[in-house]
């Protein structure tokens, strides 16, 4: 069988950066 290699963390959507 393959070795199961750990899958990366789904990339989670930041919230809108506040402009100042």
């Amino acid at each position: 069988g393959k070795p199961s290699r750990p899958r990366p963390a789904p990339i989670q959507p930041r919230p809108p950066h506040p402009r100042l």
